[in-house]
């Protein structure tokens, strides 16, 4: 597939063979060697799963670099992923590349009205979820938050690690979005298409950003989440976490992988759990994802 990409010149304008390779591509996505076809999909193996990130990159690769082209297919694209969601064939960093090739080629749009609607559509599904009473009630104490990483719940860690994926993915496609968007660089072109400034209750601003009312809707939860984050580093919780859980003392050290690399040393496997490490990992994560977010929500107006 990271050859097919090389080609994008030539399938500009030979669609019918582009039509072939897309179609290639998106088979490639859900990949299964034939040792593994009855395998759920989780447990698939790291050659496996390497195969299919290459397919993904892939895809969104020819997204960025064809975009304009892609408009043309962004109905069947469209419509090829969704089945792929609905099927459960997508882990789920594979599904944020999709995102991320799907907001490649609405970026081409190039009328603010469609590139907006478009957006609607693509997150409205997401910001409910993420509008749900059962986010803001997990968000809105110190307490509710440990108990949902699993810090001394007693529920099973299959359900432990459904809650944290489904957080995770949610933040992590508003990052995606709201990092991929675009608005025109020419001020021409923003002027005449619906992207330039404009002015509400006499606040005016350099440009329109079709995001703008996605971070009305996603940024109130996503400043609870730095709140309750932040909250895990203040003395008095710090030290109870500590006290009470001691296993979860390695999220509050540097990263071992970190500090290496700034000292100009070579990582040694540091020996911490495995579980230790993933907590550990989606908080850093999770902290990154919100202040990238709140970030382009300022630059955006």
């Amino acid at each position: 597939t990271q050859a097919l990409t090389s080609f994008c010149p030539i399938y500009k304008s030979k669609n019918d063979i582009f039509e072939i390779v897309l179609t290639q591509i998106m088979n490639l996505l859900c990949y299964k060697s034939p040792e593994e076809v009855n395998v759920p999909l989780k447990n698939i193996s790291k050659p496996t799963k390497a195969a299919r990130r290459v397919a993904c990159s892939s895809l969104v690769k020819i997204c960025e670099s064809m975009g304009a082209t892609m408009l043309i297919y962004l109905e069947t694209l469209e419509s090829l992923i969704i089945q792929l969601f609905m099927e459960d064939k997508l882990l789920l960093d594979e599904r944020i590349f999709m995102f991320k090739a799907l907001v490649s080629v609405c970026n081409e749009m190039i009328s603010y009205d469609d590139r907006k609607a478009y957006l609607d559509n693509l997150l409205s599904g997401s910001e409910n979820e993420w509008a749900s009473n059962t986010v803001k009630e997990t968000l809105s104490s110190f307490e509710t938050y440990l108990s949902f990483m699993g810090v001394g719940s007693q529920d099973p860690d299959n359900l432990i690690h459904e809650r944290r994926e489904k957080l995770y993915r949610l933040l992590h496609t508003f990052y995606v979005v709201s990092d991929r968007s675009t608005i025109p660089d020419n001020p021409i072109v923003r002027d005449t298409n619906g992207f330039g400034p404009h002015a509400i209750a006499n606040i005016s601003w350099e440009f329109n950003d079709p995001m703008e009312e996605h971070y009305r809707k996603i940024l109130p939860h996503v400043l609870l989440m730095i709140r309750t984050i932040h909250q895990l580093w203040l003395p008095r919780n710090k030290l109870r976490v500590i006290q009470a859980y001691p296993h979860m003392t390695p999220i509050y050290q540097i990263d071992s992988i970190l500090a290496a690399d700034v000292l100009g040393m070579k990582f040694k496997n540091n020996q911490d759990k495995k579980g230790e490490k993933i907590i550990g990992k989606w908080i850093d994560n999770m902290r990154n994802f919100s202040y990238s977010i709140i970030g382009k929500s300022a630059k955006s107006g």
